[in-house]
């Protein structure tokens, strides 16, 4: 109705509604938070009458013949519609065009009248962990429950937290509270997950949402159980635990940059080049505009933007005139692109750069991720289809073909490429993302040995040096060539630089 509508859905009996308009050279699409019964919703947009029927508010009359009105769930959201549509022509007036701005000011209206609506309520069971669940991802989708100072859950954080409930209520039945977290059930829970063929880092995450979880319920006075607030530990993180980390050198990001590219391919290169350019996340330099791109207090040319994660403001001083080159071929008005699309396309397009550049061939050790291990089954029931004569489908050939670009036959059998420990390899270019752009940008800043920690953790945007650490991505011989370079430099610079590589030795 009037520009909201529902996602796709599937089976599930609640959706969030969307808003999109389009006015005053304004268009875009907004997750409103609204939530709705799927089938009434659709039953109620069938005609007006419908309509009418599903946003009426209830009339109630008493023996004295007295009349009152009371809101029903159809009359709340209509209601909260109203303020949807009347909070985005606001800012269309004031020329708003920043869909961040639109954003927050609709969870703001949305989550605080759902809080309004909401704030008596009492759950009778939520000392049930599948209810106390429920109740918490209502909650964070609403902007009801919130982290830190007051900060909403952002979808990406609450679509995580939706992902756990499979793998919550596998272990969970309806009628388990948190009295029941014991010894014996943590056990269980670390089995199943350990079973799962996730990477250490998502079991440490899945524990830490079990304590979250715990913790929340602790305030809201629903789970009195000491154990299951300390239970949930994290495992250690050794290197061959986890999927390789790799980082682009400025020579193959130079390479990148002068690829004759067109269509989405070209569009994303540009976006990610941004990125090794500034060290930010994807959300942050896949949103650039105009007014990013600023001079500071010293007139020095900087993109100024506040990190959606931390909420951290840094300033990316711009020395690259390439950067220039870029804006000004799309006149700032930077494509936008989904993350899942850009993630494909750049390692499209690093795989093209292999053919020319020899150091994206580089094998890496790594661990294969769940989605790895499943394309890996997928492979080998299509091969074997395929070598018994069986013909395969159009959507077959492409999933055969798609998954075939790491993969190796060693003995006959589909597998990917391993060394002879039985060790995963893969080539360089297959282990680029979008968040590779933020590794090589601080790597590459790193390796001038220009700036120190303080200066780099201005531009990355990072707390600690310890966090900081973790997206330098120099190799040993990298190091040891770094080190051989300045001893060497200064021996030639110094009659007492042969004493100091005698002392070195």
């Amino acid at each position: 109705m009037n520009g909201f509508f529902l996602r796709a859905t599937g089976k599930k009996t609640h959706g969030i509604l969307y808003y999109r308009f389009s006015r005053k050279g304004v268009s875009m699409t907004i997750w409103t938070g609204i939530s709705v019964d799927i089938r009434k919703w659709d039953e109620a947009i069938q005609s007006p009458s419908k309509w009418r029927d599903y946003t009426i508010e209830e009339r109630i009359e008493d023996n004295k013949g007295n009349v009152s009105f009371a809101e029903t769930a159809g009359s709340k959201v209509a209601h909260l519609m109203d303020d949807v549509v009347a909070c985005v022509n606001t800012l269309i007036a004031n020329g708003e065009k920043d869909k961040d701005k639109y954003q927050r000011a609709i969870d703001s209206i949305v989550g605080r009248k759902v809080y309004e609506q909401e704030k008596e309520a009492e759950v009778d069971n939520l000392n049930h962990i599948r209810a106390f669940y429920d109740y918490f991802i209502n909650g964070i989708e609403s902007g009801l429950i919130t982290y830190g100072s007051g900060n909403v859950y952002a979808k990406k954080s609450v679509n995580s937290w939706k992902a756990f409930k499979g793998i919550l209520f596998e272990i969970c039945d309806e009628h388990c509270t948190f009295e029941d977290i014991d010894k014996f059930f943590v056990d269980r829970f670390n089995k199943y997950i350990n079973s799962q063929g996730f990477l250490i880092h998502y079991t440490n995450d899945l524990s830490g949402k079990m304590r979250k979880l715990c913790s929340l319920a602790s305030e809201y006075g629903k789970n009195n159980n000491a154990f299951s607030l300390s239970a949930w530990k994290r495992k250690q993180i050794l290197k061959s635990d986890v999927k390789a980390a790799v980082y682009l050198t400025e020579a193959e990001i130079d390479a990148m940059y002068d690829m004759d590219l067109t269509g989405i391919e070209e569009k994303v290169r540009d976006i990610f080049f941004i990125g090794c350019m500034t060290c930010q996340r994807w959300g942050d330099y896949s949103r650039l505009t105009k007014s990013n791109f600023i001079k500071n207090t010293d007139g020095v040319p900087v993109i100024a933007l506040t990190q959606q994660k931390t909420k951290a403001y840094v300033e990316i001083p711009i020395v690259d005139d390439r950067i220039w080159s870029v804006c000004e071929k799309y006149n700032y008005k930077f494509p936008i692109i989904p993350m899942e699309t850009a993630a494909r396309n750049i390692r499209v397009v690093m795989r093209k750069l292999a053919d020319s550049v020899p150091s994206l061939n580089e094998l890496f050790l790594t661990k294969l991720t769940k989605s790895d291990i499943r394309s890996e089954e997928v492979y080998q029931a299509l091969a074997k289809k395929k070598d018994s004569g069986s013909g395969l489908s159009d959507a077959e050939r492409v999933a055969f073909s798609s998954k075939a670009i790491n993969m190796t036959n060693i003995h006959g059998d589909y597998v990917w490429q391993k060394d002879g420990k039985g060790n995963i390899l893969k080539p360089k270019f297959s282990l680029i993302g979008t968040h590779t752009a933020r590794r090589s940008g601080i790597t590459n800043l790193y390796k001038t040995g220009l700036f120190n920690t303080r200066e780099l953790r201005s531009v990355s945007g990072h707390r600690t040096d310890e966090i900081l650490d973790h997206y330098i991505k120099t190799t040993v011989s990298e190091q040891s060539t770094s080190i051989y370079d300045k001893l060497t430099k200064l021996k030639n610079q110094h009659k007492d630089g042969a004493k100091i590589i005698r002392m070195a030795k």
